[in-house]
């Protein structure tokens, strides 16, 4: 389970998330809301029996991610926590991009499986 490097990325992603919430708690909604992506990325890695489902999730969490950016622009009040606004920025935009790559390498097991059985 660990050695895949998709499990790497979505516990990356679930660190990023994490920090993103930590430096976006000034608007509590904006970090609460990040957890639950955290959450779903650690179950997401449990779920390594079942890639399809896997890929699925990480790319429901890709949309989530970019929702959430939206969320995070469109609730940024311009105020002095412009720093907690740019890291929280930096920090989702990273998680979406590693639960992409994420996707990207679960889909790639799984032609890998598909490819070996075809071989028996």
């Amino acid at each position: 389970m660990i050695q895949r490097i998709q499990t790497v990325y979505l516990l990356l992603a679930c660190i990023a998330m994490v920090v993103c919430a930590l430096f976006s708690f000034s608007n509590l909604a904006a970090g609460i809301a990040a957890l639950v992506p955290a959450v779903i990325s650690l179950y997401d890695i449990s779920l390594y029996k079942n890639r399809p489902l896997q890929a699925n999730i990480c790319r429901g969490l890709c949309l989530f991610g970019i929702a959430f950016i939206i969320f995070l622009t469109v609730s940024h009040t311009g105020d002095n926590a412009e720093k907690n606004f740019l890291i929280s920025m930096c920090s989702t935009v990273l998680a979406v991009f590693l639960w992409f790559l994420a996707s990207k390498a679960i889909i790639k097991d799984e032609k890998l499986v598909r490819s070996l059985d075809r071989i028996r």
